[in-house]
């Protein structure tokens, strides 16, 4: 009688087990027969994707855009594959402090914050942020967005210009800047 009880109960748990991996599995089995066939469906989701990356800190030296002198300039990367805008993309700039350069003591020094690609360049005009839209160029053309920015295959261009000499008070004057990319 127990060798029956183990059969049974054997069986019960194999008719189970197949019946909820055939529901949640969602396969298109064939019969069994002379022949047999049996089908799949395939599905691609594909997103738009965006990277920014290679963005360091920036040290000035308190003489950038005053007069003659030139801008602190960096470069650094952009990828999207939002081929139906031709690889278009918004970026968001947000100054934690308008654009401003605060020290210890409370005073500040004001800058300019310009972005630009192979076209398009836009800057700060005053308030905290300012939205532009560039282009990343063709995907064959773009950093690789799975390694380091490489040197020479950055495609954006930050530059940074005072727009006073520092005051005399001493000390080092922070802000910070936020650069969102999405969608344009």
């Amino acid at each position: 009688m127990k060798k029956f009880k183990t059969l049974a109960l054997a069986a019960a748990i194999s008719v189970g087990l197949a019946t909820t991996s055939a529901h949640s599995a969602e396969q298109h089995d064939g019969l069994l027969g002379g022949d047999s066939s049996a089908y799949f469906d395939i599905f691609l989701k594909y997103e738009q994707v965006f990277r920014i990356w290679g963005l360091e800190d920036v040290d000035l030296d308190g003489n950038e855009g005053i007069g003659n002198e030139p801008l602190d300039a960096h470069e650094f990367c952009v990828f999207t594959n939002n081929s139906e805008d031709k690889n278009e993309y918004k970026i968001t700039v947000e100054s934690e402090n308008n654009f401003q350069l605060i020290g210890i003591g409370g005073a500040a020094v004001g800058y300019t914050l310009k972005v630009s690609d192979e076209l398009t360049s836009s800057q700060n005009t005053g308030g905290g942020q300012f939205i532009t839209v560039l282009n990343a160029g063709p995907l064959d053309d773009q950093p690789n967005p799975s390694v380091d920015c490489p040197s020479g295959e950055e495609n954006v261009k930050l530059e940074i210009g005072l727009s006073a000499a520092v005051g005399s008070e001493t000390g080092t004057y922070t802000d910070r800047v936020t650069m969102t990319v999405e969608p344009s």
